[in-house]
């Protein structure tokens, strides 16, 4: 993949994972204001794997942030030792061309 279709790619992913973000935390919230009704045994049980489930499904999109996060940050310094490098072989040529 060409380099500036990449950087394109990375700015749409920095972009989503903002939104993805927001939308966790509210679908996280919305989830865990989710419980039966009543106290009797079976609704605290409910009420209890609603939490766990819960808490399962925002450490796992907690994780997939992350990743995201980290292959933006990969591909930001992608290019940056990319552009070090052009530089270096531009220097290059035109100390070679001045010979």
């Amino acid at each position: 993949m060409e380099l500036p279709a990449l950087l394109g790619q990375n700015a749409l992913v920095q972009a989503t994972s903002g939104l993805l973000a927001s939308a966790g935390a509210a679908s996280t919230g919305a989830a865990a204001a989710l419980t039966p009704p009543g106290m009797e045994g079976a609704s605290l049980r409910a009420v209890a794997q609603q939490i766990a489930a819960v808490e399962q499904w925002a450490g796992m999109f907690s994780l997939g942030m992350e990743q995201i996060i980290s292959r933006s940050a990969d591909t930001e310094v992608a290019s940056a030792t990319n552009t070090m490098v052009d530089q270096a072989g531009s220097s290059v040529l035109a100390a070679i061309s001045m010979v």
